[in-house]
């Protein structure tokens, strides 16, 4: 086990999982729907509870988990349920025959953060995204954007997290868009969600209350959670192919410029999403220096988490991050064909 200091609180972050409604799915080509070609891998669950189980006990295995959207192949209720079940209970039983078939997570609503993606917006026989709260009735029936703080756990001194949570999901635009391609995978986060971001970080700075919860905003940490990618991974010179070009073009996140940019204004530390099933990271950083609400403006770290059970995913992983006052450690997890090992490289990233 990698040891956590005291003044530090630990995240995990997993993404993409892609469940159906048969926990023991073992991983098909096709899901529930025809057009599907994602579900779960039933061994890739269990070997995330294992490593977790092996690093430690629940308390030091991590503090806090961070789930960035597409619990769901379907957004089906059965999908949807059995997503919660797995993150949710420590014992999973098979009422049919009254025995123990699998371990999860272990996680009550007070140690979660679970936001949808676009899987999570389907729930028709067609993959568009729609209007409908499924995800809210399964999980926590909650608005969005919204802030949530995690206070550091008692014996630590460790900063306060606070989370600015969005839900990316392109249902806001589907009647205007011409292209009903676009309602598959495309993401957005509105100018006026980017305008409440730098609003409510000015008025946490201000008051020291974060969704009534008092705060330090000399110490805290600001984490923003969304699904889709607002910033793309690097890439060589080369022109992309047709084929990336047009996949790019139908999962791209629109207005992710204006997101980086209130972000930045904002004085957000670091930025975690999913979509893209591939780990990566990127910093950004303000062209001229300035001012946030929380004093001198510093770098925003973006994490992108790979999907971490989707069966056919080449490098499944996920990201623990052992998250202090003035920066973060980031360990990644990959596949190697039985269970997840830890990466060799640890990303030390500062924040200001």
């Amino acid at each position: 086990m990698f040891p956590l200091a005291a003044d530090r609180i630990r995240i995990l972050h997993l993404s993409d999982l892609h469940f159906i409604g048969k926990l023991t799915e073992r991983g098909t080509r096709l899901g529930t729907r025809p057009w599907l070609t994602k579900s779960h891998d039933f061994a890739k669950l269990q070997a995330l509870v294992h490593l977790l189980t092996v690093l430690g006990p629940p308390e030091d295995t991590f503090h806090h988990l961070v789930v960035t959207g597409d619990v769901s192949t379907d957004g089906a209720v059965s999908s949807l349920s059995t997503a919660k079940d797995f993150i949710q209970n420590d014992e999973i039983i098979d009422a049919a025959v009254s025995r123990l078939i699998a371990y999860g997570l272990a996680c009550d609503s007070e140690r979660r953060t679970v936001i949808p993606g676009n899987h999570d917006r389907y729930g028709t026989w067609l993959p568009f995204q729609r209007r409908q709260r499924h995800f809210e009735e399964i999980f926590d029936d909650a608005s969005y954007p919204r802030v949530q703080v995690v206070n550091a756990p008692r014996g630590s001194t460790g900063p306060d997290i606070i989370f600015f949570i969005f839900d990316s999901t392109q249902v806001l635009r589907l009647i205007q868009r011409r292209n009903p391609l676009d309602r598959i995978a495309r993401g957005e986060v509105s100018l006026a969600e980017c305008t409440w971001l730098v609003r409510t970080c000015s008025e946490i700075a201000r008051t020291g209350y974060a969704n009534g919860v008092s705060v330090d905003p000399g110490s805290c940490v600001r984490i923003a959670l969304l699904h889709h990618h607002p910033v793309l991974p690097h890439t060589n010179r080369l022109p992309p192919s047709r084929a990336q070009s047009l996949t790019r073009h139908l999962t791209r996140m629109d207005n992710d410029e204006a997101f980086q940019r209130s972000c930045l204004e904002a004085g957000i530390n670091m930025v975690l999403f999913g979509h893209q099933h591939f780990g990566y990271r990127r910093t950004a950083t303000s062209t001229t220096p300035g001012q946030t609400p929380f004093g001198a403006d510093g770098p925003v770290h973006f994490f992108c988490c790979a999907s971490t059970s989707e069966y056919s995913v080449p490098d499944p992983g996920f990201f623990i991050y052992d998250v202090g006052r003035r920066g973060v450690d980031a360990y990644e997890f990959g596949w190697d064909g039985c269970g997840f090992t830890r990466k060799p490289t640890l990303t030390r990233l500062p924040f200001r």
